[in-house]
């Protein structure tokens, strides 16, 4: 058991009048929204929070490095949070949905400056080891700082799926998978639901994470649709790409590249070969035939898929 659980738990325990001047004993919201928190809390063996009550019946974790300051207050309804860098202050409230978010701002009070990131987008329905392997293939190709996830949309999944007369999570499980896919990484933000046209998703990334560099994910195999997205000129002239090779002549993909992208940069990187057949599809076939699937996603995202049966 963490530290930091064990003081939850002798918090919980508490009664009115704790600290000799009338403060109350501590809600069972606020320690189950704390304990729900906490197992996310370890994203890198030199990032060690400290927790404290407080008198208004709330947690307080809290982060310091250097000349900066971070704490996140655990109330009953909502998250507070609270940074000092550099003498600047800020001070913002997230819902108890964002746990995601608050583990992306403990990952870039860490390590702030993004020179270069990736994005991925995908409907991740749901995300496989494949997905899982892509952070190892983008960390080998380049010197990322951040690898960034994105997921599709109800609307734009569910219209697809019913094509297929095939099923889909919801946009609140598959970003609980993605984020516990990937949270213990201390590299991968989760930004959330992609929203309009790619090149709109990547600005809003951009400005989000303030990203001097972001290239967009892209197999190789798709390298002939740009053309036909929504503001595709601005997408080749001011977004980066990373050709995930899906094809086995490399040559080939080279020159196409180059030509679709003579006023931007590119990099080609491999998928790793041993999971090329692993989908999301066949992990849902698995799933609705009874048949066993545990090997095709991560252990993390198994108990998420197991929770929701």
């Amino acid at each position: 058991m963490s530290e930091i659980k064990k003081k939850i738990l002798e918090f919980a325990e508490y009664k009115d009048n704790w600290n000799e001047n009338g403060a109350s004993s501590f809600s069972k919201k606020v320690i189950k929204n704390a304990l729900k928190l906490e197992k996310y809390l370890y994203i890198g063996d030199n990032i060690i929070p400290d927790i404290f009550p407080t008198a208004c019946d709330s947690l307080q974790i809290e982060y310091e490095d250097n000349n900066k300051y971070l704490e996140i207050e655990i109330k009953k309804d909502k998250y507070g949070i609270y940074k000092k860098i550099n003498g600047i202050e800020s001070e913002f409230y997230l819902g108890l949905d964002k746990v995601y978010e608050i583990i992306n701002i403990i990952k870039l009070f860490y390590k702030p400056n993004i020179d270069s990131a990736i994005l991925f987008t995908g409907a991740f329905n749901p995300p496989t080891v494949a997905h899982f392997h892509m952070i190892e293939s983008a960390n080998n190709a380049y010197n990322f700082d951040y690898i960034i996830f994105a997921i599709s949309n109800q609307k734009f999944l569910d219209k697809k799926q019913r094509k297929t007369g095939d099923y889909a999570y919801s946009e609140k499980e598959r970003l609980e998978m993605i984020f516990a896919m990937t949270y213990k990484e201390p590299n991968v933000l989760v930004f959330g639901v992609e929203e309009g046209y790619t090149y709109q998703v990547l600005c809003a990334v951009k400005e989000k994470y303030k990203c001097k560099s972001l290239f967009f994910a892209l197999g190789s195999d798709k390298l002939s649709e740009i053309g036909r997205w929504g503001y595709h000129d601005k997408l080749l002239t001011e977004i980066c790409f990373y050709i995930l090779q899906r094809e086995d002549n490399l040559s080939y993909i080279k020159e196409k590249c180059d030509k679709l992208f003579s006023k931007t940069k590119y990099i080609i990187g491999k998928d790793n070969e041993k999971y090329k057949n692993i989908s999301a599809t066949l992990v849902r076939k698995r799933i609705k035939d009874n048949k066993d699937y545990k090997e095709l996603v991560t252990e993390s995202v198994f108990k998420v898929i197991k929770s929701k049966k």
